[in-house]
């Protein structure tokens, strides 16, 4: 099989945690995907790691290996994916978005399964929370923050709370502010856009009026592009306690800031802005805990972004090959942080 350069190590005898049970590695640089899976399967590797194959490859290596338990493969949560809406009055259209109850009749109205077993094949890692339930505090995120089961029926009683009702082409009108439509915007990439047509096909199944749009790859680095939709838009940014941060007022791009910023929808919440200067500036660990509870408690309540799943990384590796572990946020998110104790039979 083709592959890019290589290097070779040897175990150090002085390693801090001991000598490494594994005598001689070798490490391939593989620009291709494809190639690393195909060297994975042969047996001409032991394992795929550094975003070496993507997720689906990791499924396919992991079907392969099914029949004879072959291998193992894990799963990163490299990313948090979700649906942010736009709260600036002057960009907002329609302002219906801006009503919570209207944010929280589309999480009830979106169907986050068949998003999994379209795009994940039933692999993937849905969620509510930017925080992942690989963090040893879950169960205390898990009991504060709110949640929004598949549910028509609540969804259709929260827009008609909120003024709306279904007219006669089975979409949301009020009559203030007519038929309720917005637009659904991502990055230009086939999954995403994927993950796009799901998502507005259920919603308009539920009386929504979607229309569709994707940023440009040439547009998606351009903090003015990212920050001035008029609706909604799905990304992708960063997970775990940092990630926190990326909802407070001060992370809200402006033009006085070059549009600089992850908070791209403009939410801001006082109560919000002050657990997290709290947060900054505490180092007991069991009352950060606390206040991050009280923050996704907020998020989760007030839904400036709408969570659907991590965007997920994959390791397969030969099941001879034994001690690779999965990482969780805010780390390095280096799966060989432990090779010292990898042992290969």
């Amino acid at each position: 099989m083709g592959t890019g350069a290589s290097i070779e190590g040897v175990a150090f005898p002085g390693h801090v945690g001991g000598r490494p049970k594994i005598e001689r590695i070798r490490l391939l640089f593989t620009p291709d995907s494809n190639t690393a899976l195909a060297n994975l399967l042969s047996g001409a590797i032991h394992i795929a790691a550094d975003n070496a194959v993507f997720f689906q490859q990791g499924i396919t290596a992991k079907r392969e290996w099914a029949p004879r338990n072959g291998g193992t493969l894990l799963v990163t949560t490299d990313l948090y994916r979700a649906t942010y809406a736009q709260f600036r009055p002057e960009m907002v259209s329609p302002r219906a978005l801006v009503d919570v109850r209207v944010r929280k009749a589309l999480v009830h109205a979106l169907d986050k399964q068949v998003l999994n077993d379209t795009l994940y094949e039933g692999e993937g890692i849905m969620t509510e929370t930017i925080l992942p339930a690989t963090v040893d505090y879950h169960t205390t995120i898990d009991r504060a923050i709110s949640k929004y089961p598949y549910d028509l029926r609540r969804a259709e009683q929260l827009m008609a709370d909120a003024g709306f009702s279904r007219g006669p082409e089975g979409i949301y009108t009020s009559s203030t502010e007519g038929r309720l439509g917005f637009e659904l915007k991502v990055n230009a990439s086939a999954l995403y856009e994927n993950e796009r047509s799901i998502m507005a096909s259920g919603w308009r199944q539920a009386g929504f009026d979607v229309s569709e749009a994707a940023l440009p790859a040439a547009q998606a680095q351009d903090g003015q592009a990212r920050a001035t939709f008029p609706g909604l838009y799905a990304f992708s940014t960063g997970l775990g306690e940092g990630a926190l941060a990326n909802f407070v007022t001060s992370s809200i791009p402006r033009p006085e800031t070059r549009w600089f910023g992850n908070n791209r929808g403009g939410w801001s919440n006082t109560e919000y802005d002050r657990l997290a200067d709290s947060f900054n500036a505490t180092l007991d660990r069991s009352e950060r805990i606390q206040q991050m509870a009280q923050m996704t408690r907020i998020l989760s309540d007030e839904l400036p972004a709408i969570s659907l799943y991590y965007d997920l990384g994959a390791v397969p590796h030969v099941a001879a090959l034994r001690g690779p572990v999965p990482v969780g946020p805010d780390t390095s998110g280096l799966v060989a942080w432990n090779i010292v104790d990898w042992e290969l039979s």
